[in-house]
């Protein structure tokens, strides 16, 4: 009530005082100095001023406030504005009024001014209208000027006072804008708010969110104490010994429990400052809930005890800290004994001879994994693969998961053992059968003799019925040497281990198509060779790869005259060539089986061959670390593509 008595008085003595500024018959106006972006004064701005000098000055009160004075008075700025702007920054600068008169031509009267600094930048003038006085005897003007002056020096007085008290109520009112605007963000916010006097731990006062935390209106918290509402400080003494913390250590971080209006207890994370304030000091406490916090990390462990992996927290010298139902069970120790124990303790053998122990990796780069030998509880050893992740909070401690991959490093090792072993039998079966195909070409080549000196020798002597099988036994055996030789090249591609170099592909069909030119002439082929990278490889090998895909489009020919256009494209770290061209085509089902060996899809009367050119072509893009594939429309034609690594950066540009 005190409270609204003084805003009421405050109010009316505030329009007291505007109505007297108002009334007063001197002329009286609040000037602001505005200066450009160099601190030079350029004009004056009139923030206020009252009728009377609004009269004097022969204008409407709306036509000067808020306005600068060129545009107010244009008529005068060249001639008095140059000396305000002199006169009024050294008022302000050194705080004593002046008094001047003067003729203003612009409103054609004497004018005397009182002007003094009311702040920086700003004076406050009273203006009198001296006109008529100044037709009067000197004594009367002399005795007129000395009332004015002891009238303008009150009234500076009163204004003084009057500008005083609208500045403490103006002040006063911003202040409490800034309280209401503190208390809305602080009632706002999530965390509870408590200020307490250290010496009587009385709570001062509360935000929003301490009432509903705790279920208790703000005008009930007020009349209690600290320890009141939290258990752990008992009575004065123990909120004493924590007062006296906060003022050595500034700032202290604890977990606490803070009692509800129904009785329970509510956990908190709290932290608590003592601030250093006048004319008294004050600790602050701020209260996170923590309920849903510690519900969380009840659900983690929950899913830790139950999970499949084992778990362990263990600390920067290896001592665990806590560990899994599963962790136990892989190593056979009960959680007790694993809580005494020391990860030194159960890890035998690190992969890399450094202890991983020292955890030095996770520190730096916060996570690794590593598989590691583990000792059980009954002497055995197992293979666990092991994750660890570093906190930053706490500061020190590591997360570490465990899984058991005994049995697969097992099987992997089984898995190494048999491929090393199928590497050797398969190196020794393509030995025996390169060496196999390379010894069967001379029996072959002496069988082929015989039968043509026999044939020679005993032509008259045969009837036709003898002559046909001697034909078929020389055409079996030519074709048994074409199927050894074909092998002996298919063998070979493994089993020449020759070192990769750069291969111009131009080039290479350049002399593929040279030494098949007489195929080509008597087909009436036309092939075109676009540009071609340089890639990495054997030279013979990608020579007979191509030789192999461009005879067969000369083959496998249509009735139009042989179209064949050879490409190659970009994509990603590979170049895609293709091989295109308008033949017979191939069924859509047997596009991959072209590709196995001896897999033939014409009688060999009709189209010469083994069914061994295509599967070679396979094994040849293989070896160098590519895919191949065949595209096909029957009657229009087939599209064979590979790829090759683009160990080049050769442009691949299509020119004809």
């Amino acid at each position: 009530m005190e409270e609204d008595r003084k805003e009421g008085g405050c109010n009316l003595t505030l329009e007291l005082c505007q109505s007297l500024f108002m009334a007063m018959p001197m002329g009286f106006g609040y000037l602001r100095i505005l200066e450009d972006p160099s601190g030079r004064p350029v004009d004056l701005e009139y923030v206020q001023c009252n009728q009377a000098f609004a009269d004097i000055c022969s204008r409407n009160l709306s036509q000067i406030v808020g306005r600068r004075c060129t545009d107010v008075f244009p008529e005068v700025a060249a001639d008095l504005l140059p000396r305000w702007l002199d006169l009024f920054p050294r008022i302000c600068r050194e705080g004593k009024p002046h008094a001047m008169e003067y003729y203003c031509a612009g409103v054609q009267r004497w004018l005397t001014m009182n002007a003094f600094s009311i702040e920086e930048r700003c004076v406050a003038v009273f203006l009198s209208d001296r006109s008529s006085q100044r037709s009067r005897q000197a004594k009367e003007e002399e005795s007129k000027e000395l009332l004015e002056l002891e009238v303008a020096s009150r009234t500076m007085r009163l204004e003084q006072a009057n500008q005083a008290l609208r500045e403490e109520v103006e002040q006063r009112e911003r202040i409490d804008r800034e309280l209401q605007l503190f208390r809305t963000l602080v009632d706002q916010s999530n965390d509870a708010l408590l200020i307490v006097e250290p010496e009587s731990a009385r709570i001062l006062d509360v935000n929003l969110r301490t009432c509903n935390l705790l279920g208790v209106a703000r005008q009930d918290l007020l009349r209690l104490r600290a320890f009141d509402l939290d258990p752990a400080l008992v009575d004065m003494d123990g909120w004493a010994r924590i007062v006296a913390r906060l003022r050595s250590d500034g700032r202290r971080l604890r977990e606490t429990r803070l009692r509800h209006k129904d009785g329970s207890l509510v956990p908190v994370e709290i932290s608590a400052r003592y601030v250093r304030g006048t004319p008294h000091d004050y600790v602050v406490s701020l209260a996170r809930d923590a309920r849903e916090r510690i519900q969380q990390e009840e659900e983690y462990r929950t899913v830790l005890r139950t999970a499949m992996d084992g778990f362990a927290i263990v600390d920067s010298l290896g001592r665990f800290l806590d560990v899994n139902e599963a962790y136990c069970k892989l190593l056979g120790y009960s959680r007790e004994e694993l809580l005494s124990m020391n990860l030194k303790q159960v890890e035998l053998d690190p992969p890399d001879g450094c202890r991983r122990t020292d955890l030095g990796c996770s520190t730096d780069q916060g996570y690794e994994r590593f598989e590691s030998l583990h000792r059980t509880r009954d002497g055995s050893s197992r293979w666990l693969e092991v994750s660890v992740t570093h906190l930053k909070r706490p500061r020190g401690r590591f997360f570490m998961f465990f899984r058991d991959v005994t049995e697969r490093r097992r099987t992997d090792q089984e898995l190494d053992n048999k491929v090393r072993e199928l590497a050797r039998s398969n190196a020794a079966l393509e030995q025996f059968a390169y060496a196999a195909s390379h010894d069967l070409q001379e029996p072959i080549r002496t069988i082929n003799s015989f039968v043509q000196l026999l044939a020679r020798k005993c032509s008259g002597l045969l009837d036709e019925a003898s002559r046909e099988y001697m034909r078929h036994i020389t055409e079996s055996a030519v074709w048994m040497k074409t199927l050894v030789d074909d092998l002996l090249e298919f063998g070979r591609v493994d089993a020449t281990m020759r070192s990769y170099v750069p291969i111009d592909c131009g080039l290479i069909v350049k002399q593929v198509t040279h030494s098949i030119s007489d195929s080509i002439r008597e087909t009436g082929a036309h092939i075109v060779v676009r540009r071609l990278p340089i890639v990495s490889g054997d030279p013979v090998q990608i020579h007979q790869l191509f030789l192999n895909l461009i005879a067969n489009a000369l083959k496998f020919r249509s009735d139009r005259l042989p179209e064949i256009v050879v490409s190659a494209r970009r994509q990603g770290t590979e170049y895609v060539f293709s091989v295109q061209d308008n033949g017979i085509g191939i069924e859509k089902q047997f596009l991959e089986r072209i590709f196995v060996l001896f897999q033939r899809l014409h009688p060999r009367g009709r189209y010469p061959g083994t069914g061994i050119g295509l599967p070679l072509c396979k094994r040849i893009v293989e070896s160098h670390g590519g895919r191949i594939w065949a595209e096909s429309v029957p009657g229009e034609g087939s599209t064979f593509r590979f790829t090759l690594p683009s160990h080049s950066l050769t442009p691949v540009e299509e020119v004809q």
